[in-house]
């Protein structure tokens, strides 16, 4: 199977394993928002803000770095093994011995026995980093897919059950405890490492400058990104942040399900064509064309039925979600853009650039997050988008420059689908406003939804004929004319 062929298996492959995933996880969110309170979700996130930040330090970018290296041998791969074992048991460590200080930052006492327990899934995770590098480096992604739809199926079972039982805040962390371990175990099973060679700190000189940069990157990003929920969470309380960080989640399902699936095939596939820069620009405005035709108009959807969709899914209780998901839904169909950078900086080993503007950028976002602070959660999410207003635009003209893409180039290739999207949730709206009151909820948001979807696919045949028969021949597994 030659390099195309492969990427197109992937990202069918990973497609199917995110939407089936988030489908999933979107189900079950939805049963959970009807067994827990928002305090527990609140609770969680404090506990998430953690590990995700931990997290960051599990591998120190040495999984992006197999990936990136066209050279790879036993003698790095067993010594890469090694070293994140030993930095999972690490991390889980100082998890457990911070735990009391976190809980005393949030003044959430149950906070120190949650994180001592989740920490347990950074051991588990730090034994299959590598497996699933090399799955990836060799996208061999219908095997890692199955694995992760199976693990994250288990999670959601467990999760639910927990729950149901009156487990409170601990079924999410049962939950998300079983998708780890669970899927670390078919990592080994389905990719194991055999040919284990003696640990050569020789091996690691190669990598350790992309490496660094990538985890300095990931960690400013990390925490500049998650300095809205540190900041609620500590002067807000956990109610507030549990009303945050599920409409923050909403935001993120298209994205995660969409840019984050190409990005992850296409990191690969563009670390094969590092040393070409044409075929890299082409392949990269083919990439931004599709997540636009996709992400843009679920951002917009989510955007214009905000209320009906929160009053249905998840109920009364949840309807300050509406007013904050409304404003971080522009910040979806952005963010699904410049998530794709990463890509760029990555494959061409220019992680320094990476890092050194993520700090620039990582300051503005925690300004905005800070003078927000002041108007309450509606206030963050104002200054997360306002911040991401200002960084947008520098955000790819700088990565842009290393494979020496023209901006416009790229804005040319997101623009219908931006405009299209535009006149599909006018159309929306208006239908929206002209409707009774006396409509059942569920029918009415079913209703526009349907509406939505026909106006969107209808003035795509009709006024973006190239882009969209370019993307339905990718499905159907032929070469695009361009």
């Amino acid at each position: 199977m030659n390099l195309i062929n492969k990427a197109k298996s992937g990202i069918k492959w990973s497609a199917l394993s995110q939407f089936s995933r988030q489908l999933v996880l979107i189900t079950t969110t939805m049963i959970l928002a009807n067994l827990l309170a928002p305090e527990h979700f609140g609770v969680f996130g404090m506990v998430t803000v953690i590990t995700g930040f931990a997290g960051i330090f599990r591998n120190l970018g040495t999984s992006a770095a197999v990936i990136q290296k066209q050279v790879t041998s036993n003698e790095l791969i067993t010594t890469l093994l090694w070293v994140n074992i030993a930095l999972g048991i690490t991390v889980s460590a100082l998890i457990t011995l911070s735990a009391p200080l976190i809980a005393y930052f949030f003044k959430e006492p149950q906070v120190t026995s949650l994180l001592r327990i989740i920490s347990l899934g950074f051991v588990a995770s730090g034994c299959s980093v590598i497996n699933q590098a090399l799955l990836e480096k060799e996208m061999r992604f219908k095997e890692l897919s199955i694995a992760e739809m199976a693990s994250t199926t288990l999670g959601a079972l467990v999760g639910i059950t927990s729950a149901y039982y009156g487990e409170g805040v601990w079924a999410l962390v049962y939950q998300n405890l079983s998708m780890t371990v669970s899927l670390s175990i078919s990592l080994w099973c389905i990719h194991p490492l055999k040919r284990f060679t003696p640990i050569s700190v020789s091996t690691l000189r190669p990598v350790m400058n992309f490496s660094l940069n990538l985890t300095g990157f990931n960690v400013v990003n990390y925490f500049i990104r998650n300095a809205d929920n540190i900041l609620i969470g500590k002067f807000l309380g956990a109610e507030a942040l549990g009303l945050y960080s599920l409409a923050y989640r909403i935001m993120l399902y298209p994205l995660q399900s969409i840019s984050m699936v190409l990005g992850r095939v296409m990191f690969p596939y563009f670390s094969k064509l590092q040393n070409d820069n044409e075929d890299f620009r082409k392949s990269y405005i083919r990439l931004i064309g599709a997540i636009a035709l996709i992400t843009f108009p679920m951002m917009g959807g989510i955007w214009v039925v905000a209320h009906d969709f929160v009053a249905v899914t998840f109920g009364e209780k949840w309807m300050p979600v509406t007013a904050i998901l409304m404003i971080l839904a522009p910040v979806g169909a952005m963010q699904s853009i410049v998530t794709t950078v990463g890509g760029i900086y990555q494959a061409k080993g220019r992680t320094d650039i990476m890092f050194r503007w993520g700090i620039s950028a990582g300051l503005v976002f925690l300004a905005g997050f800070a003078i927000g602070l002041k108007w309450d959660i509606v206030g963050v999410a104002w200054g997360y988008l306002l911040a991401f207003l200002v960084v947008f635009i520098p955000g790819l003209i700088i990565p842009y420059q290393i494979i020496k893409l023209k901006l416009i180039d790229a804005f040319r290739a997101v623009l219908r689908p931006l405009i299209i999207t535009f006149f599909m949730v006018l159309t929306v709206y208006t239908v929206k406003k002209h409707l009774g009151s006396n409509i059942n909820p569920t029918a009415q948001l079913c209703m526009l939804i349907s509406l939505g979807a026909t106006v969107y696919i209808l003035l795509n045949i009709q006024f973006n004929k190239t882009q969209t028969a370019n993307f339905l021949r990718f499905l159907r597994n032929r070469n695009p004319n361009n």
